[in-house]
């Protein structure tokens, strides 16, 4: 027979369920947010994707098109809905589908992101293993300062040092787009 719940394990549910309940109106709030503020913007969307010496008839039909005609409140429930749809609309520059323009992208900043992570995770593991080894040795005190520096420093100027140091001066990775090491 299954040994019932334990008080702590019934607790420890119910505080889950709360704070998952929890997040649904924090995540309309912060849609709401986003809306509200995407409409206080300066320019006209509907101007916009018309381009330049566009005829009033044209920007009235796509503000139609897009349901820039409708009260702010109705606008906000098809907006979410699209959001929640997975229609994120269309670029103003390319007129491309948004979410084709993510899932183009999302492998290379995928395999970024876990290459990052592990040699971030490795990296740290091993100068961690190293220092509490070598406690009070100079190798300590490099890891030491190593990782306060590491910490200090913001990411998009390491990112760039990194560039500099690896695509300029050694000329092993490409500066730009994808490629292999050299």
């Amino acid at each position: 027979m299954a040994p019932s719940p334990t008080s702590e394990t019934v607790t420890m549910f119910k505080y889950t369920i709360r704070r998952v309940m929890g997040l649904f109106p924090i995540l309309f709030g912060i849609s709401f947010f986003v809306f509200l503020i995407l409409h206080l913007i300066p320019g006209d969307p509907a101007e916009a994707m018309a381009g330049l010496g566009a005829s009033g008839e044209a920007i009235e039909r796509i503000r139609k098109e897009l349901g820039l005609d409708k009260p702010l409140y109705v606008q906000y429930f098809l907006w979410l809905s699209s959001i929640l749809r997975g229609n994120l609309g269309r670029s103003v520059i390319t007129h491309e589908p948004i979410a084709k323009m993510i899932s183009f992208r999302l492998l290379n900043t995928l395999k970024l992101a876990i290459g990052g992570i592990s040699f971030a995770v490795i990296t740290g593991i091993l100068i961690g293993v190293v220092s509490a080894v070598r406690h009070h040795s100079i190798w300590d005190y490099i890891a030491t300062v190593g990782a306060i520096f590491g910490i200090s420093m913001p990411v998009f100027w390491i990112g760039l040092m990194l560039m500099l140091l690896f695509s300029i001066k050694l000329k092993w990775l490409p500066a730009v787009g994808m490629g292999g090491i050299k």
